[in-house]
């Protein structure tokens, strides 16, 4: 396997014999695993409970275009907004294991090894990015920079199957392949880009950095670049509308779901392409300002025709959520709002966890300036690296894409600050600033910018919801409930989604919007404001109300804040409901509507 480098625009391969790729794969998948062994998980949430639910349905069903997922009615049925690319990895390991050891068997290994394989992927994707900078030993900047990113591979661990690693991957290999010159390059680029955005949103802004890169090369650089830029358009308008077909069913091709990849999005990824593709054709012998201007004008018509065909999907994503559950729950996550808006930033791990990432990324941004544009991985690496924190900062969902930018910039950080003959054996090439704390400075400040700032204004501390009231327990390890066929539980969404993996059981609400109408009807019941919290049970069509169980004494604050919260939690239902009979040891409380049989209730079986 090749080692690729690339000082200014030429291309070197070497060997990969002094690369720690392998050692360093084995040493983070023993920690990882280690975790997973004592029941840690980082990154863990509850997109891995989904997951694991709409892999076994893809198995069950066979069928890759029915995203309905069994288990969840609101009453209305719930649609997965990944696709099943994403579930792909899983389902095939899982496929052909289950003849020779059962499916629940062959699911665990399935969970167990394909994270690990894709850290594989990422690692050797990030080692050939840190070759491209010229250090004199990217060895060890490469095992430096997998410590700075650490807690991102976490992603990686055995178990977290959410689709974020996968992103990562693409992510990474996407950022080499553009610093990479070369038609080969350009052509794989074009492939994972159209890839990338179909397993979801989140990297939007990434690839289109990585288009206006491609296209800035054309622009200013000629024949060559036009050729890469012909085949990225290419390979990028083809594998779209290939995605397209293969993840959209065929009653949908019309229907603009802007969560997802769907018509929108495909055809957004196809204008590109087509723009890529063809304007270098026309274009050879033109100079840069034409070049520029109509670049430019295809990217504005795109945009116009998209905005006035599907006009929903500028409010985003989440558009189809009403005001209550943003204001009731979305807001509430605290990894959909802002560094400036979390109020526990200065206290957090997450405040140490960010310092060296973010003295990596501005690092990398002086490291650029300082190479004067005679260095086109940096200027790439920092663009990335930028973007990156931007995310992270603004959004702080997207946490974990920073780290993985973070390692040659701050190596270069660090480098500066050593004695001379140590920096001239570590840096190789790579060109030092006049003043030796310059990279350090930009990254320090920032830091200690963010920290003034919530000292200063310390975001205000959001009051209890209802449904958090009801929600307080842990239910990892809780009891086998064997709940009665026809029943429908309506219960807070984090129970919701740790209830349905308990066969026959049908919820009403989990943490997802695509899943927004059960979750309204979660925070509604449990609201102190509506009048009737019955009439919105009946609206779920629910037969059972499922809370977490307190076995303390009163909680008097929380009887008069949140009294039907606090009643059930505590076991005083009002008339309309009834308790089911569970032992006083049960993590939950379940109740029957009064309307339903005592055997609409559920038992505790002896095992899972």
């Amino acid at each position: 396997m090749s080692d690729v480098s690339v000082p200014g625009s030429k291309l070197r391969v070497g060997t990969i014999g002094d690369s720690p790729v392998l050692l360093t794969w084995l040493v983070v998948s023993l920690i990882l695993s280690a975790l997973w062994l004592a029941g840690h998980f980082p990154n863990g949430d509850v997109d891995d409970l989904l997951k694991a639910h709409e892999v076994r349905f893809l198995l069950d069903s066979g069928n890759i275009f029915d995203r309905t997922l069994p288990g969840i009615l609101q009453p209305e049925p719930f649609v997965s907004h990944w696709p099943w690319l994403v579930d792909l990895p899983y389902a095939a390991v899982a496929f052909v294991l289950r003849p020779l050891v059962g499916l629940e068997a062959a699911l665990s290994v399935a969970f167990f090894t394909v994270p690990l394989l894709l850290l594989a992927g990422i690692l050797l994707f990030l080692r050939r990015l840190v070759g491209t900078f010229g250090f004199a030993n990217p060895a060890l900047v490469f095992v430096a920079s997998v410590v700075v990113a650490l807690r991102a591979l976490a992603e990686f661990e055995p178990g977290r199957i959410d689709y974020h690693n996968t992103q990562m991957l693409l992510l990474v290999a996407i950022a080499w392949l553009t610093i990479v010159p070369g038609r080969r390059s350009a052509f794989a680029s074009g492939v994972l880009a159209a890839l990338a955005l179909a397993t979801g949103v989140e990297l939007a802004v990434f690839l289109v950095l990585a288009f206006a890169i491609r296209a800035f090369d054309f622009i200013s650089d000629g024949r060559d670049a036009g050729g890469q830029l012909q085949v990225f358009g290419a390979a990028l308008g083809a594998t779209a509308i290939i995605l397209f077909f293969a993840v959209t069913a065929p009653g949908d091709y019309a229907v603009p779901l802007c969560d997802r990849y769907s018509s929108p999005l495909a055809l957004g990824l196809i204008a590109a392409g087509a723009s890529f593709a063809l304007v270098p054709f026309f274009l050879r012998d033109a100079g840069s300002a034409p070049r520029f201007i109509v670049l430019a004008a295809c990217g504005l018509v795109s945009a116009i025709a998209l905005a006035t065909l599907f006009p929903g999907c500028l409010a985003g994503p989440y558009s189809g959520l009403s005001d209550y559950v943003r204001e009731h729950w979305l807001v509430r996550i605290y990894q959909e709002a802002s560094l400036f808006g979390r109020r526990d930033f200065v206290l957090s791990p997450d405040l140490l966890y960010l310092a060296a990432p973010m003295v990596g990324v501005l690092g990398s941004v002086v490291a650029a300036f300082v190479a004067r544009g005679r260095d086109r991985a940096w200027v790439v690496m920092a663009l990335f690296a930028i973007v990156a924190m931007a995310h992270t900062v603004l959004y702080f969902r997207y946490l974990r894409f920073m780290p993985l930018f973070a390692g040659p910039g701050l190596a270069y950080a660090l480098h500066s600050i050593l004695p001379a003959n140590l920096a001239r054996g570590f840096a190789g090439r790579i060109a030092a600033p006049r003043m030796r704390l310059l990279p350090l400075l930009p990254g320090v400040v920032l830091i200690l910018g963010l920290v003034g700032f919530h000292l200063a204004d310390v975001p205000q501390s959001e009051g209890l919801e209802g449904v958090e009231v009801a929600e307080t327990c842990i239910l990892d390890g809780r009891e086998p409930y064997v709940w009665p066929a026809g029943g429908r539980i309506l219960a807070p969404p984090l129970i919701g989604i740790r209830l349905i993996s308990d066969p026959g059981v049908t919820v009403v609400a989990i943490p997802f919007h695509t899943g927004s109408k059960g979750i309204e009807h979660a925070l509604r019941f449990f609201d102190p404001a509506t009048p009737d919290p019955r009439v919105i049970a009946e609206e779920a069509e629910a037969t059972l109300v499922a809370t977490c169980a307190w076995r303390g004494g009163p909680l008097r604050r929380i009887e008069q804040e949140f009294p039907l919260a606090a009643s059930l939690i505590e076991g005083r239902p009002p008339a309309w409901l009834a308790e089911c009979p569970l032992p006083v040891s049960a993590t939950l409380r379940v109740y029957r509507l009064a309307s339903e049989p005592a055997d609409a209730c559920p038992t505790i079986g002896s095992g899972n």
